[in-house]
């Protein structure tokens, strides 16, 4: 797998006008393990390639749990005392309880599809079990064998890692034949992610979904309900329903649970929610926010819980004109 880098070029304007030749600038990066590396690169015309806003998701998220728990390292992230019951409750696809006690948390400035949102992972329970949402990057890259590189559901981190290519922010699931991209993301049993500014001329948002894999033949999932939801103010209490519906399993049992030897491949509904007439009227004019809340959490007693995982593909804020 070839491990993303964040460039950080460093360019002195006052080298830059006084050069008469074209020596080498000097620049450094820093890995996903906060490794400081020096290279040189000479200096030219460049071209950046938008990538797939998808493609560094995993740094976003892991940006963000960093700047929660004021760490500065993915490694100090892992160790960290308070988000390793984080991984413990959101591992959970059985029956069980977990060391997870707070009622959940908030993730701030999330880059998802080129607008920044709010994400918050709720905790449920039942009777006997506990789940803690948790939004994941999907990442369908496989090895040299045609093998799917990531787990669909990553275990809590271990010493040495689980695997070569682990992080547990990123996951393996069904692939959108009808977009066929490697990436996306996930929302595992029960989020909600806000934007973290008003959308002006908002008039809806349309994504592909469904309901993920299982991970094992032991586990029970069901479909469950997904909302969007716009406020004016984006304060609690405030916002109102654009539309609803539940997940869709689609994929034929035989294929339900995950298996990285055979990537799976499977048409994805197509899902529109557009505001009605009188929430654009009533439209202020800096817009709404928007709110996405996906009921994933655990439900049912005992061996008979169940919980489901969301697959988004291809997400769009959709405005006027």
């Amino acid at each position: 797998m070839v491990r993303k880098l964040r460039i950080i070029v460093l360019l002195s304007l006052f080298g830059l006008f006084s050069m008469v030749s074209a020596p080498l600038i000097a620049y450094g990066y820093f890995d996903q393990l906060n490794s400081m590396k020096s290279e040189t690169i000479p200096v030219g015309y460049w071209d950046f390639v938008m990538a797939d806003p998808y493609t560094i998701m995993d740094e976003e998220l892991i940006t963000a749990f960093t700047n929660l728990y004021g760490v500065e390292s993915l490694e100090e992230l892992y160790q960290n005392p308070v988000f390793q019951t984080i991984m413990d409750a959101a591992s959970k696809t059985t029956t069980g309880g977990s060391s997870y006690t707070e009622q959940g948390y908030i993730i701030q400035d999330v880059l998802v599809g080129g607008i920044h949102w709010d994400i918050q992972g709720v905790r449920v329970t039942s009777p006997g079990n506990a789940s803690l949402g948790f939004m994941r990057q999907i990442n369908r890259e496989m090895n040299s064998s045609g093998s799917l590189i990531h787990a669909v559901l990553p275990q809590a981190t271990a010493t040495p890692l689980p695997y070569p290519e682990y992080n547990y922010f990123v996951a393996s699931d069904v692939r959108n034949s009808l977009t066929n991209q490697t990436y996306g993301f996930r929302l595992d049993y029960q989020v909600a992610m806000t934007t973290n500014n008003p959308i002006a001329n908002l008039s809806g948002i349309s994504f592909y979904a469904l309901r993920g894999l299982l991970s094992s033949s032991s586990e029970k999932m069901s479909d469950r309900t997904f909302v969007v939801q716009v406020s004016p103010t984006g304060e609690e209490g405030s916002f109102v329903i654009v539309g609803s519906t539940k997940t869709s399993t689609s994929v034929p049992v035989a294929n339900e649970v995950f298996d990285p030897a055979n990537p799976l491949s499977y048409p994805f509904p197509y899902y529109e929610f557009n505001l009605s007439a009188d929430q654009i009227s009533s439209m202020p004019a800096a817009g709404y926010y928007v709110r996405i809340v996906f009921d994933g959490g655990v439900s049912g007693n005992g061996s008979n819980a169940t919980r489901s995982r969301l697959v988004i593909d291809d997400l769009k804020i959709n405005q006027l004109g």
